[in-house]
C-alpha cells in the first residue's frame, strides 16, 4: 500500500481531487493495520468473513481488488476502481449492498480514456441489477457529477430498480 498512500498524499492530482472532495491539505498518510489477502482466500472472524477478486482498472500496472464483507446482519461489496467485468459481478451476486464506483455518465465515457478502467452510471445500474443487490451506492463520482446528480441517477436506473445511495466524502448511510 505504500506506493498508493504516497501518490495520494503527494501527487498533484490526487492533492486536486481531495480538496474538490472537500478536504485540506496537508494530506495525512492514514495509520492503518493492513493484511494482504488473494482472491479466493477467505479471513474469517468471530462472525464476518472477507473475500476478494481481481478487477480490471489498469492491469498490468497494479492489481485492483473488490471485496465482500459477510456478516450475520448482511453483506457489502466494494467495487474499488473497474470497468464492468463479470469477477466483480461473480463477487456482488447476492450482497446486500454494492458500493460502486460510478466515474462519469455513459455519453462522456465514449472516446474517453476512463472508459478502459472505470464504470459510467449506466454500467453501475447494470452490474446492480444483474447481481441482485438490494442498495446500490455510488462512489467515486467525477467532481463536477454534483451537478448532475439527477442525471446521473436516472442513468442507472434505466438497469437498476433499487435503492440508490449517492456517496460524498462523509455520507453515512443506514441499512
Amino acid at each position: 500500500y505504500w506506493h498508493d498512500f504516497v501518490a495520494r498524499t503527494n501527487h498533484p492530482l490526487s492533492l486536486w481531487a481531495y480538496q474538490n472532495r472537500g478536504g485540506n491539505l496537508p494530506r495525512k498518510i492514514p495509520k492503518v493495520h493492513a493484511k494482504d489477502i488473494q482472491p479466493k482466500e477467505l479471513i474469517t472472524g468471530p462472525d464476518w468473513t472477507i473475500e476478494c477478486s481481481r478487477v480490471e482498472h489498469v492491469q498490468p500496472y497494479l492489481d485492483s481488488l473488490a471485496y465482500r464483507v459477510n456478516t450475520d446482519n448482511g453483506s457489502i461489496v466494494f467495487s474499488g476502481d473497474t470497468r464492468p467485468c463479470q469477477s466483480l459481478v461473480k463477487l456482488a451476486k447476492g450482497s446486500d449492498v454494492l458500493v460502486m464506483e460510478c466515474i462519469r455518465l455513459e455519453k462522456e465515457m465514449v472516446g474517453n480514456a476512463t472508459a478502459l478502467s472505470e464504470s459510467s452510471a449506466l454500467a453501475a445500474g447494470k452490474i446492480a441489477n444483474e447481481t441482485e443487490v438490494k442498495m446500490l451506492v455510488l462512489t467515486h463520482q467525477a467532481h463536477y457529477l454534483d451537478e448532475s446528480k439527477k442525471e446521473v441517477i436516472e442513468e442507472v436506473q434505466k438497469n437498476y430498480k433499487g435503492r440508490i445511495e449517492w456517496a460524498d466524502e462523509t455520507t453515512l448511510i443506514t441499512y
